[in-house]
């Protein structure tokens, strides 16, 4: 399918900057993708990019990893390499060469490097400090070590750990020496553990905490002081992250969206009484409608979701649903890019938070514990069904999207229910548990065993998508990488071949240069142009009460 160039910047946008720090009391340094690479940038007063400073590419492979971008009061700068070096990006100074894996890179409080790295041979974490041009090891456990803090006026440090074998959310201790509740509301002031540090708090001086909190995947910024007095300070941002204050002047940095704001770096003065915002982007048009809704689950239990549609059709449109990955990741208000392509193309979409999903408190998360492939499916169908009465929405024409764990989801729900989804997009499928567990990462597989409740191999089988595969009805689009180590090529050949030879329309897309994580824009062009032209072709263009 042919999308015009409009169309296809909305499907293919994504959030560039990953990362925004303060330089001195008035430059901002920031990180940003591009392509196969990162690119270190820096945000003048005046608004103007700098040329890139550096196209190495930065990463960890370890889990649950974070902070790879380290910024010092005198301008140093450093980046984590990928392959275990860390960067000296200002003068000439020489890469330094880790022990293994890292994360978590930060500064001491006298501006010493310091990092968390795994240790093979003993297969512990370790935190190390760099000082007089030597690794020194000051700390180490068998457990996994994250979200490494110093004391900016001792030395002192704080970071989170938990065993290997469990999960975050269950048995994640703090380690410190003392600590004071400051906040009672019903908030998240993290963003969740599986997932890298995207730093929420933050000292603005030795009284006064900033932090980043959300409630129903809708973010704000307030200032707490040591008696726990708050004081909540306005923005149009619905999703705010990776805060940073400038240790000179008080001012705040963070990232920032929302529903009718593209991503951008937004700086607040210290008080938070004015805010300046860096981007030029387009906001949403006054004919689409974007509104946060919740509805009843058949046990009466209240489940949330962000609904987009265009208020101005005349008739009932399409329903996309794209699926949520993790499974307990969830969707925040942020800029809905994708969405507003698919609105504009005439569908309405719904993202929903089904129980399971992180930002909505601690029962809420646990409710999927167990039940993988049963309640996320069954607050789907239960949306769909809240939305039925209505004059816009088309209950007959009602489309899944998902890849990876996502995906797991989209099949289940295709098989299961096909009188209430009629066609499904899986990206990355995961068909078979027993293959996926024996190749995806420790982490990953802790926290799927967690949501399906069971590792016995026997289960496994019996509950992997590939079991069920017979009795799909409906039209399935598959996409996948051709060097991404966690599919198997012929298991997909396969389910496409038996699918096709039951009469079910089927298109598989394999692309042989990429891997799990897509780089190349062409890839993305081809793939949202066959996303679209699948959706059309099987909802937007089908008559309204076909089978």
């Amino acid at each position: 399918m042919s999308l015009d160039q409009k169309t296809l910047d909305l499907l293919t946008a994504k959030d560039q900057q990953m990362e925004a720090q303060w330089l001195d009391e008035s430059r901002i340094l920031y990180l940003e993708a591009s392509g196969r690479h990162w690119l270190l940038k820096e945000h003048r007063p005046h608004g103007q990019d700098d040329i890139s400073l550096s196209p190495q590419l930065i990463g960890s492979s370890l889990a649950y990893s974070g902070h790879y971008l380290c910024v010092s009061q005198s301008g140093e700068i450093h980046l984590l390499g990928a392959d275990s070096l860390i960067y000296a990006v200002t003068g000439e100074k020489p890469p330094i060469t880790l022990p293994g894996p890292s994360s978590d890179l930060c500064l001491d409080s006298l501006s010493r490097l310091s990092w968390v790295g795994y240790d093979s041979d003993s297969g512990r974490d370790k935190i190390y400090l760099r000082s007089e041009g030597e690794n020194r090891e000051i700390h180490s456990r068998d457990e996994f070590i994250r979200h490494l803090e110093w004391n900016p006026k001792s030395e002192q440090a704080l970071f989170l750990s938990w065993e290997r074998n469990a999960l975050p959310w269950h048995s994640a201790k703090l380690w410190t020496r003392t600590w004071v509740q400051i906040s009672f509301d019903n908030r998240e002031h993290s963003t969740p553990l599986r997932r890298s540090s995207r730093r929420t708090l933050g000292f603005q001086s030795d009284r006064v905490i900033i932090s980043l909190s959300s409630e129903k995947a809708f973010w704000q910024i307030e200032a707490f002081d040591h008696h726990g007095h708050n004081q909540i300070i306005p923005s149009p941002m619905s999703h705010l992250q990776n805060l940073s204050i400038n240790r000179l002047t008080g001012e705040i940095l963070c990232l920032g969206s929302g529903l009718y704001f593209p991503q951008q770096i937004i700086r607040f003065d210290r008080k938070g009484s004015h805010w300046t915002s860096y981007a030029d982007g387009d906001h949403l048009s006054s004919k689409l409608k974007a509104e946060p809704i919740s509805w009843a689950t058949d046990n009466g239990e209240t489940v949330h979701g962000i609904l987009y549609r265009d208020r101005s059709a005349k008739a009932p449109t399409p329903l996309l649903i794209p699926i949520h990955g993790g499974p307990t990741d969830a969707v925040q208000a942020s800029w809905p890019s994708k969405a507003i392509a698919f609105v504009q193309q005439g569908y309405a979409v719904l993202y929903i938070n089904y129980r399971g999903s992180w930002g909505f408190g601690y029962d809420y998360h646990q409710a999927l514990e167990g039940h993988w492939g049963e309640r996320e499916i069954m607050d789907c169908v239960s949306a769909v069904k809240s939305l039925a009465g209505s004059d816009w929405i088309d209950p007959n024409r009602v489309g899944l999207w998902g890849g990876g764990t996502a995906s797991f989801t989209v099949l289940w729900a295709l098989i299961k229910h096909p009188d209430v989804f009629h066609a499904g997009v899986a990206v990355f499928p995961i068909l078979d548990l027993v293959h996926h567990f024996s190749l995806c990462s420790a982490s990953e597989r802790n926290e799927l065993i967690w949501a399906l409740g069971h590792s016995d191999p026997d289960f496994l089988r019996e509950h992997s998508p590939l079991h069920g595969l017979a009795r799909l009805e409906r039209p399935l689009a598959i996409f996948a990488g051709g060097e991404d180590k966690l599919i198997d090529r012929q298991m997909l050949e396969k389910a496409s071949l038996l699918l096709k030879e039951k009469k079910i329309p089927t298109w598989l897309s394999i692309y042989e240069d990429e891997g799990r994580a897509w780089r190349s824009h062409a890839t993305y062009i081809d793939y949202y142009s066959k996303v679209a032209g699948f959706f059309d072709r099987f909802l937007r263009f089908r008559s309204t009460g076909q089978d």
